[in-house]
């Protein structure tokens, strides 16, 4: 009995191509989850190798009011009660020109927290519905669809429940967070737009 050899076929036997011969381990919108929490991770250490001051609410909260972005701030620096507020940056130059308020961080994470504990158990009611509409019209929503896979995979890898601030969750499903007088809306990677009623302060 000769011993097995493994050699390249340069042509001189037919050569096949079979995909899709096996059910997948994941679904391509598990797998995409997933690259993202990868890409997502490798891109939180280089930001912390180099040092960059750069938070996870920069660039995504934007005011109902003007629409402009809002700026992180330190409040009552040095103080026991020293806390972290996001502002609108119109309202910062000129408050005649934009009366919206400034909203406590940690306010924007318990409402985030709140939507997804409302949202985990609930998706697949809210998302398969969604999906039958974009389909039906697939040439107008190609990305929506695939968004919204990919959201309902990142639903079914993640706790049910979640009790803190998850930055990383924040990051794969949220595109940007909009600040009006009484609530805040969280459009989400597909371009829904959810509600959810901030705390405020007194």
């Amino acid at each position: 009995c000769l011993p097995f050899t493994r050699k390249r076929n340069h042509g001189t036997y037919p050569k096949y191509l079979i995909t899709e011969n096996h059910l997948p381990i994941i679904t391509k919108e598990e797998a995409e989850a997933v690259r993202q929490i990868y890409e997502y991770r490798s891109q939180s250490a280089k930001n912390k190798a180099s040092s960059l001051n750069r938070y996870v609410f920069s660039g995504r909260i934007r005011c109902g009011v003007c629409g402009n972005t809002f700026r992180r701030q330190k409040i009552y620096m040095g103080k026991p009660y020293e806390a972290v507020q996001w502002c609108c940056k119109q309202h910062l130059q000129d408050m005649t020109k934009c009366d919206q308020k400034a909203v406590r961080e940690e306010v924007i994470q318990e409402t985030f927290v709140h939507l997804w504990n409302r949202l985990a158990g609930a998706y697949e009611e809210i998302f398969l519905p969604l999906l039958s509409v974009l389909k039906a019209a697939p040439e107008d929503g190609e990305r929506e669809i695939a968004q919204t896979e990919y959201l309902m995979a990142v639903f079914r890898l993640r706790p049910k429940v979640m009790e803190t601030f998850q930055e990383e969750t924040f990051t794969l499903i949220v595109e940007q967070v909009t600040v009006y007088e009484n609530h805040l809306e969280f459009r989400l990677k597909n371009g829904l737009i959810l509600a959810e009623v901030y705390r405020k302060e007194r």
